[in-house]
């Protein structure tokens, strides 16, 4: 401080002083607030692939299952090596599957929430991803791209 100046200018500078401290105090407490805001989150360590699956399953039984789907039978049956028919009975079966405890290899076709809370891919989709990896003897990922990507 200056010896030279006047109470009335000292105080003046005391008042700024408090109102800038004031404001500094707030500022760390807001940043404390969020701080602990982020502590409560979940940290996601990976970045999900938000894929439209609905409506692949949509195109899926619209291209091949509906009434009046998008390609003949022959087309199906070249695609899948079976009868549309024979895949919708078994389809059907592991839907209606109901044994207390489910075998493991069932586990798989049961449709609930994945690890991001979505919904898992239909016991559709899943059973003809496994026909096609069957019937061509491709890698899954092959069938995920179809599945997924192959109308955008």
């Amino acid at each position: 401080m200056d010896p030279n100046q006047s109470d009335e200018e000292r105080n003046n500078f005391s008042e700024v002083d408090d109102e800038t401290d004031m404001w500094f105090m707030m500022q760390a407490c807001e940043y404390k607030q969020r701080l602990k805001e982020e502590q409560n989150q979940p940290r996601l360590t990976r970045n999900p692939i938000h894929r439209d699956r609905e409506d692949a399953e949509r195109r899926l039984m619209t291209d091949y299952f509906d009434d009046y789907c998008k390609y003949p039978l022959y087309y199906f049956r070249r695609r899948y090596r079976m009868s549309r028919k024979l895949i919708m009975d078994i389809v059907k079966g592991i839907k209606s599957y109901t044994v207390d405890p489910l075998p493991k290899h069932f586990k798989y076709f049961t449709h609930r929430p994945d690890a991001t809370g979505r919904m898992s891919l239909s016991v559709i989709m899943k059973f003809t991803s496994i026909i096609r990896q069957l019937a061509y003897g491709n890698m899954l990922d092959a069938f995920d791209m179809h599945l997924m990507n192959i109308y955008k």
